[in-house]
Parts: C-alpha cells; sequence; structure tokens
C-alpha cells in the first residue's frame, strides 16, 4: 500500500476533517473518496463528449420508441 501526502493549510485541514468527521469518515477516506469519484466524473464525461462528437453515432429516438423495441407498452410503463 501507498502513502500520499499533501501540504494544506490550516483551514483547509480544518475544512477538510469537520467534513470527514461530520459524515462518519477518517480523512484518508474522505480524500480517497473525493478523489477517485473526481476521476471517475472526469472520464465519464470525457467518453460523453467523445461520444456526442462521433459521426457515427446515431440517434436512439425517444423512450416510446425504445419501449416498443422492447415489447413494452409505454403507457403502463
Amino acid at each position: 500500500m501507498a502513502t500520499l501526502s499533501l501540504r494544506v493549510s490550516d483551514e483547509e485541514k480544518n475544512i477538510i476533517t469537520a467534513f470527514a468527521k461530520e459524515h462518519y469518515l477518517t480523512i484518508s477516506e474522505f480524500l480517497l473518496k473525493s478523489a477517485l469519484e473526481t476521476i471517475e466524473d472526469k472520464e465519464d464525461s470525457l467518453l460523453g463528449e467523445a461520444r456526442m462528437l462521433d459521426l457515427n453515432n446515431t440517434v436512439t429516438g425517444d423512450l416510446r420508441q425504445l419501449a416498443e423495441e422492447c415489447g413494452l407498452n409505454y403507457d403502463e410503463i
């Protein structure tokens, strides 16, 4: 297991510590969770952008059409 360290001001440390404590997390758990969620959000954003810009990507239709393709009655769901 690796260890990371970072420098923060006293005010930043107090904010991070208070937030982690309020959510029953250790500082390490909070910072790791926050960092990984940030990375995941950015990856999702880049993937969505790439798909929107892909000229081979086609529009699939609306929910009613999707329900029909799946053999479902849209008005019943």
